[in-house]
C-alpha cells in the first residue's frame, strides 16, 4: 500500500477522475471557481511586479489609477477572500458529513483533523520552500536577480521555520519567505478556528443561531477597531510606492491584510453557508428558483465589479481620520465578497443557468482545480524568474502583462502537477490509508444494542 501510494499512474487517475456522488454532483464548479481565481490572482502578483521593477513608461502604470475600471485590477486583493469562502463551505460540509459518523465529537479529534492537515498540506509546501532557499538563485543572473532571488533566499534560510509552523502572517512578517504562503497560514488558522465553531455548534445545538451570530459579529468588530486605532483608510490600499517593496513596510498590509483575524468574515461566512447547505440537503429541499433570487444572481458580478471600483473615492480624497464610518465601512466592504459568493454558489447548485453551469462544469476544470494548490504555492518561483530575471528595461502595457500571466500560470501548472502527482497525492494517500485507523478510536460509532425489533440502518 505504501510503494502503490507513490504510482504516477493511480495518482494521475485520482487527479482526473470524477465522482458521481451527489455532493461532488452538486459543486462540481468548484474546481472552475478554484482556476478562475488562481488565474485572477496570478493577475494581480503580475500588476505588483511592474511596479517593483523597472519600467519605461512610469506614467502609465500612475494613470491606471485615475481609470474607475483598472481599480477592479488595482483593488483585486478582494479575490482572496474566494479562496477563503470556499475553504470554510467546504470544511463545514465535510464535518457535518462525517458527524453522524462519529461515537462523539472531542476536543482531541479536533486536534487529530487539526494535525492531518499539515500533514497533508506541508511536504509540497516544504519542497517549494526548499526551491527558493536553493536553487532559485542559482538560476539567472542580472542587475534585478540580486533583490528578488538572493534576499529571497536569504530570507527563507532565516525564517523557514515560520513557514512550517504557519505562522508567518504573524512572526517576522517584514521578512518573508515565499510572500504569497501568508494565505496558507491564514488559511490554516482560521481552519482551526472553522473547526471550533462546528464542534460548539454540534454540542450545543440549540445556541446554533447565536454562535455563529456572534462569531460574525467578532469577524465585524475586529477590524473595525484595528482600522480606526491605526487611522486605516476604509480599503486595503494599492499605493505603487507599497507596491516597489512589495509591501514589506506597508503598515495596513501587515496589520490589516494578512493576519487571520482580520480574514474571519468571509471564511466564517462559508462555514455558515456549508452548514445551511447541509441541512437543505438533507432536508430534500428543491432550493429557491423564484425569479427575484435568480435577479439577485446575475447581478453579482456587475455588484463586485462595483465593490471593486468604488473603493477609487479613498484613492482621490484624503478624509479624517480616525472616523467611525470609515473603520465601518472597511469589513462591510471587504465581507460583501461572503455575500457575493454565497448567492453564486446558491445559483449553480441549483441550476440558475444550464449554459453557465455546463461551463463550469466542463471536465477540463477536474484536474486544474485540483492542482491549483500545488499551482499557487509555485507560482510565485516564476514570476520571480520572469520579472526579476530581465535585463532590460520593461514596458507596461495590458497586453505585455497578459502575456506573462499566460507563461506564469502555464509553467505553475506544470510544476503544480509535478509536485502533485510526486508529493501532495502520495502522502494524501498514505494519510487515508495509515491515519484514520488512529481516529477511529477516538470517533468510531458505538456498535447498537442488540434488539430483534431492530432493523440495520439502511446504507
Amino acid at each position: 500500500m505504501i510503494l502503490t501510494s507513490f504510482s504516477l499512474v493511480r495518482n494521475w487517475y485520482r487527479l482526473v477522475c470524477r465522482s458521481k456522488d451527489q455532493l461532488n454532483e452538486d459543486l462540481k464548479f468548484f474546481q472552475a471557481i478554484r482556476f478562475f481565481t488562481f488565474c485572477l490572482v496570478v493577475v494581480g502578483h503580475c500588476s505588483d511586479l511592474f511596479n517593483a521593477t523597472s519600467i519605461a513608461n512610469t506614467q502609465d502604470r500612475e494613470g491606471e489609477y485615475y481609470n474607475p475600471l483598472s481599480h477592479i485590477l488595482i483593488n483585486g486583493s478582494l479575490i482572496v477572500q474566494s479562496f477563503f469562502e470556499m475553504s470554510g463551505f467546504l470544511l463545514s460540509i465535510h464535518f457535518c458529513t462525517n458527524q453522524a459518523k462519529m461515537k462523539k465529537i472531542s476536543w482531541v479529534a479536533v486536534f487529530a483533523t487539526v494535525a492531518f492537515r499539515y500533514i497533508r498540506l506541508t511536504p509540497a509546501y516544504a519542497y517549494v520552500l526548499f526551491l527558493h532557499a536553493t536553487w532559485l538563485a542559482r538560476l539567472q543572473d542580472g542587475p534585478l536577480w540580486t533583490r528578488g532571488a538572493v534576499v529571497e533566499r536569504n530570507l527563507c534560510r532565516r525564517n523557514w521555520w515560520t513557514n512550517l509552523l504557519y505562522v508567518n502572517n504573524y512572526v517576522n512578517a517584514d521578512e518573508p519567505c515565499l510572500q504569497q504562503a501568508w494565505y496558507l497560514a491564514c488559511d490554516y488558522q482560521l481552519f482551526a478556528v472553522g473547526l471550533i465553531i462546528l464542534v460548539a455548534v454540534t454540542k450545543y445545538k440549540k445556541y446554533m443561531i447565536h454562535i455563529f451570530s456572534v462569531s460574525g459579529l467578532i469577524a465585524i468588530l475586529i477590524p473595525t477597531l484595528v482600522v480606526y486605532y491605526n487611522h486605516f483608510e476604509g480599503v486595503f490600499l494599492v499605493s505603487l510606492q507599497s507596491e516597489r517593496f512589495i509591501f514589506w513596510f506597508d503598515e495596513m498590509y501587515h496589520k490589516i491584510y494578512i493576519p487571520f483575524h482580520t480574514n474571519m468574515g468571509c471564511y466564517i461566512g462559508g462555514v455558515f453557508y456549508g452548514y445551511l447547505y447541509h441541512r437543505i440537503r438533507t432536508s430534500d429541499n428543491k432550493g429557491n428558483t423564484s425569479k427575484f433570487l435568480k435577479f439577485l444572481w446575475y447581478m453579482t458580478v456587475p455588484c463586485g465589479m462595483l465593490v471593486m471600483m468604488i473603493s477609487m473615492i479613498f484613492y482621490s480624497n484624503n478624509f479624517e481620520k480616525p472616523s467611525l464610518w470609515i473603520a465601518i465601512f472597511f469589513p462591510l466592504h471587504k465581507n460583501a465578497w461572503a455575500l457575493f459568493g454565497a448567492i453564486v454558489m446558491y445559483g449553480l447548485i441549483y441550476n440558475y443557468n444550464r449554459f453557465i453551469k455546463s461551463v463550469v462544469n466542463f471536465p477540463l476544470f477536474v484536474p486544474l482545480g485540483r492542482l491549483t494548490y500545488c499551482a499557487y504555492i509555485s507560482h510565485v518561483f516564476f514570476l520571480k524568474n520572469f520579472f526579476y530575471g530581465s535585463r532590460e528595461i520593461g514596458y507596461f502595457s495590458h497586453s505585455t502583462m497578459y502575456m506573462k500571466v499566460i507563461a506564469v500560470i502555464v509553467a505553475s501548472y506544470i510544476l503544480g502537477a509535478i509536485i502533485a502527482l510526486t508529493l501532495e497525492f502520495p502522502i494524501s494517500s498514505l494519510q487515508k490509508h495509515l491515519l484514520p485507523k488512529q481516529l477511529e478510536k477516538i470517533t468510531k460509532p458505538e456498535p447498537p444494542k442488540e434488539s430483534n425489533n431492530v432493523s440495520p440502518p439502511s446504507a
